[in-house]
């Protein structure tokens, strides 16, 4: 009897320790990414072996939780796989669903919990082990194996199959995982290249990872050229060097990177690009860049045109023979030439901004301002006489004129001369005295010539005038 026992025992340490074996065996493989349905049917049968049985199958939850489908068997007939059965309550799938732990049927005559369902009715079960594949707010489905005949399931066999469920919805789990990062992906992907941006991406090392559709019409490279250490390999080589100068120095700092510079173009030569890196992190730890390059390529023309045509004004401006200022479309000073600050002896700084009475006599200064402010604010031309302080400290007269500028139909401010009117101004003045002294000489000399009184003649009355 004791030799009987000790047996089996050993026997019982056996089936557990393959049992184990099992496991870890599977386990093993779902870690080293075995597709899900090899691991599953490799796990069914590893089932059906250790655990002597009739059957084994994987029931999977339907898509719309309505039903259980038969992915996967060992020892079904042909044309059971794929078949889907009722998730009911009544039924031991259905019941096994909402249980937390593995159950099992010595025999269905003796079952008062549930009945047999309708697949293992047909099949003619006596005893069945299940057990839940997932977590209870994520079911993957059902684990079972069946046998037609009694068979005295036990709770070590209960176990191994709790354990085995554990490993299919891990990997399930994990499978499914994986697909909504394919579909991330494949989403991400499809907008990636639909859009009208050239992208990028990087590793953490600051290795191109990946490159859109548009990049690669853009530069006319294949993917293998853009991918790797190839970061600034499509730049201009004038740009290159400034290029990776300022890569390094915001990815060393996981700052945002911004650039202008030249990128090659698959019709010849190079286009100019405004490129945009912003770092990104995954639960707080750095992974890379993703970025951006913008074709910038006529604004950039467009930039250029513009400064030489306002190095030719400036040049056209400083050697004018009057004083020239332009403001913006607030009344703000935003140049003044050469001509105005030899005038003023002042600089361009001091005169550039709300400098409207800087240098202006003090009793003319409230009038300037006045209708300066005036005229802004009606859009109208602006033109004014009044004392400005030189170079040597001396007020002079100039004539201020000022008419508004509009760009596109919007207006953008003021452009104005100032002309030096001084000696006229002195002229004048004393043209003015010499009249009104030669006026008032005159006047007494014609006043000196009538006379004192009018005579008196009967019946008339006489009056004269001057």
């Amino acid at each position: 009897m004791q030799w009987r026992r000790a047996h089996r025992y050993r026997d019982e340490v056996a089936v557990r320790a393959r049992q184990q074996a099992a496991v870890a065996d599977l386990g093993q493989r779902a870690l080293a990414g075995l597709p899900l349905d090899e691991l599953i049917d490799q796990a069914v049968a590893a089932l059906r072996r250790e655990l002597d049985t009739d059957y084994v199958s994987v029931l999977e939850l339907t898509g719309d939780r309505r039903g259980l489908s038969i992915r996967a068997g060992s020892g079904l007939p042909d044309g059971v796989v794929g078949g889907v059965l009722p998730p009911d309550r009544d039924e031991l799938p259905g019941y096994t669903l909402d249980s937390d732990q593995p159950l099992l049927i010595e025999d269905y005559a003796d079952e008062v919990r549930f009945a047999p369902s309708p697949l293992q009715r047909d099949l003619d079960i006596a005893s069945a082990v299940s057990a839940p594949i997932g977590t209870p707010g994520g079911r993957f489905g059902v684990l079972g194996a069946s046998s037609r005949t009694t068979h005295a399931f036990t709770a070590d066999d209960a176990h191994f199959l709790q354990a085995v469920a554990n490993v299919i919805g891990a990997a399930a789990e994990r499978a499914r995982t994986d697909e909504l990062v394919r579909d991330s992906e494949a989403r991400f992907r499809e907008l990636a290249d639909t859009t009208p941006a050239l992208m990028w991406m990087t590793d953490a090392e600051g290795h191109v990872t990946f490159v859109n559709q548009g990049w690669l019409r853009f530069t006319g490279r294949t993917l293998d050229e853009e991918m790797g250490d190839s970061f600034g390999l499509s730049a201009h080589p004038n740009d290159r060097e400034d290029l990776l100068a300022r890569w390094r120095e915001a990815f060393g700092r996981r700052a945002e990177f911004r650039f202008e510079y030249r990128l090659q173009h698959h019709a010849g030569g190079h286009r100019w690009v405004l490129e945009v890196g912003t770092p990104r992190f995954a639960r707080g730890e750095f992974v890379g860049y993703v970025g951006t390059a913008a074709d910038i390529h006529e604004r950039k023309q467009m930039e250029d045109a513009l400064r030489e045509s306002e190095a030719s004004f400036r040049d056209l401006a400083d050697t004018a023979p009057v004083m020239i200022w332009t403001t913006d479309e607030r009344g703000l000073i935003t140049f003044v030439n050469a001509g105005w600050l030899r005038y003023t002896g002042t600089t361009l700084e001091e005169e550039l901004g709300p400098s409207w009475s800087l240098g202006v006599h003090p009793d003319d200064a409230p009038a300037v301002i006045s209708s300066w402010n005036d005229k802004l604010a009606a859009r109208e031309p602006w033109e004014l006489e009044y004392r400005l302080r030189g170079r040597s400290g001396d007020y002079r007269w100039i004539v201020d004129r000022g008419v508004p500028r509009y760009v596109g139909g919007r207006f953008v401010g003021y452009v104005g001369t100032a002309i030096d009117i001084h000696e006229r101004r002195t002229m004048e003045t004393k043209l003015q005295e010499i009249y009104e002294r030669e006026h008032t000489i005159a006047e007494t000399l014609q006043r000196s010539l009538l006379p004192e009184r009018l005579p008196r003649i009967e019946g008339l009355e006489i009056a004269a005038r001057y």
